[in-house]
């Protein structure tokens, strides 16, 4: 499979050169850090979490022979993260219409969708990658980003780069240790864990990096010897080469946007993909979006696009919006609560802009 990666990689490289172009607009102001947090199962983490308010969401395609929406459910909820809605089925088709797969196609949905992205280079780093693959996710972190990974599920036979594609959203700091650089290509010293969502549970989970949870594929076993036969999954961090993309916010090439962040009243979307037939129906949603960096005063809107392509980059009053929300902030956040609605299969881009018009 790495060999397919690479010729991916290659043609796609052209895609990533024109992301770099602009600036994006991340969730920095929605980061939190935390004393004494506890991991899923009640245990006390040493050290201080450092987290983006990325709650669980369940993907579709869990079962035998199928390929799942992984890659598409990692965008979606990290998506919410920056103010939008994407339907797991048009991140798909964004894609390849086949699968978002890392280090494959994820470039291509990325661009679809606005965000501005940085892969991690695993053709270009050093092996083993685990600990400075940790460090540079946990700088993104810091900066506001959530990161999209593959990690190996601790089975027998397993994919020899990854089985799962999950959003890490938030890692676990030593604060008695130095960090190096990440993006200088170093290991940070003060990483020990990583906080992710494996999109079948409803409760977060936790990956010590001091314990096992860096692991060869070979390595990576049942957990007890006892192979599993369905989610869910316990996951190791490849030790040798890693994947990942950082989403770093919505396009902003002007610097014009307000840090916005949608809530969804379900951490689930009605299945209604062609791989599983489940043919669930379509629901209406109404979110909730909260919104910081406020001055209170000052006029705003929230502008809503429905469409990727209507999506502009840049002077946002004057795209294709569908809706448009004015409000003048009281305070320096605000949270309009089930403001608007729109259906399950939907696309919806929300942006938060001074109000000049």
């Amino acid at each position: 499979m790495r060999r397919v990666l690479a010729t991916a990689l290659l043609v796609l490289a052209f895609i990533v050169a024109f992301a770099a172009a602009g600036s994006s607009t991340g969730a920095q102001a929605f980061l939190t850090k935390e004393l004494n947090a506890t991991g899923p199962k009640g245990v006390s983490l040493r050290g201080t979490k450092v987290a983006l308010p990325v709650p669980p969401r369940y993907m579709w395609g869990w079962g035998d022979g199928l390929r799942g929406y992984c890659g598409s459910f990692s965008f979606q909820s990290l998506g919410l993260l920056y103010g939008n809605y994407i339907s797991a089925s048009p991140l798909r088709n964004a894609a390849d219409g086949h699968e978002l797969l890392i280090a494959v196609n994820e470039e291509i949905a990325a661009n679809t969708m606005r965000f501005g992205f940085e892969q991690w280079k695993w053709d270009k780093e050093s092996v083993p990658q685990a600990n400075g693959f940790a460090g540079w996710i946990a700088d993104h972190i810091d900066d506001g980003h959530g990161v999209v990974v593959g990690m190996f599920e601790r089975k027998d036979g397993g994919d020899p780069d990854y089985d799962h594609i999950m959003p890490v959203f938030g890692y676990q700091r030593d604060d008695g240790q130095m960090s190096v650089d990440g993006k200088q290509k170093k290991a940070r010293s003060d990483v020990i864990g990583l906080h992710f969502n494996d999109l079948f549970r409803s409760t977060s989970l936790y990956g010590d990096l001091e314990a096992d949870f860096i692991q060869t594929r070979r390595d990576c076993a049942a957990p007890g010897g006892i192979q599993p036969l369905a989610a869910p999954y316990d996951f190791c961090l490849p030790k040798n080469y890693d994947y990942g993309i950082a989403l770093l916010g919505n396009r902003d090439d002007a610097n014009e946007l307000y840090p916005a962040r949608l809530v969804m009243p379900s951490w689930t979307e009605p299945d209604y993909g062609l791989e599983d037939e489940r043919h669930q129906a379509i629901v209406s949603f109404k979110p909730t979006l909260e919104i910081t960096g406020l001055t209170a005063g000052v006029a705003y809107v929230v502008l809503r696009f429905d469409h990727p392509a209507d999506v502009p980059v840049s002077d946002f009053l004057r795209g294709a919006y569908s809706k448009r929300f004015d409000f003048t902030a009281s305070a320096s956040n605000a949270t309009m609560s089930a403001f608007d609605e729109f259906m399950s299969d939907a696309t919806v881009f929300y942006r938060v802009v001074k109000n000049t018009q």
